[in-house]
């Protein structure tokens, strides 16, 4: 009950300061997006009980260094786009040579998060390696490497 009554004031303390914003301008604007910083404190303050002070403290920290890797967000997300553009042919060559039975299983497979990534999942995972931020959930042999401390 505290660590959402904690949330709750947090994010009234946002609201309000975009409320303070937008009654200072003429024009009607939609609300500020929460950022990643906000998104991340909230959920530390939601696991570690985190009081108002603290929930503000980690706000800020992960705003600040999250405006100082937008940069470099919007590399990685070209680069990936490159690499599913240059992996895209590929793919469509080893469809072709699957039986429509497993086209229809690869199907299911990636609409429940599923990509080929660097292993291929565990019986009944929806997911492959744990390493790739595409991936769901972590349920791949590599996660299951990495629990036991093996190397990836």
């Amino acid at each position: 009950m505290k660590k959402i009554l904690i949330n709750a004031c947090f994010l009234l303390l946002c609201a309000g300061a975009m409320a303070q914003t937008a009654l200072s301008t003429t024009s009607i604007k939609e609300p500020a997006k929460v950022t990643n910083g906000q998104q991340r404190a909230q959920a530390y303050a939601a696991a570690l009980g985190l009081d108002d002070a603290q929930t503000m403290k980690l706000a800020s920290i992960y705003t600040e260094v999250g405006e100082k890797a937008e940069g470099m967000y919007k590399e990685k997300e070209a680069i990936q786009t490159r690499i599913d553009e240059m992996y895209a042919p590929y793919d469509a060559k080893v469809e072709s040579m699957l039986t429509k039975e497993q086209l229809v299983k690869l199907e299911e497979m990636k609409k429940a998060g599923w990509t080929a990534g660097c292993c291929a999942p565990k019986e009944g995972a929806a997911s492959g390696c744990a390493g790739h931020g595409k991936q769901a959930g972590g349920a791949g042999c590599c996660a299951g490497k990495a629990a036991a401390g093996e190397k990836k």
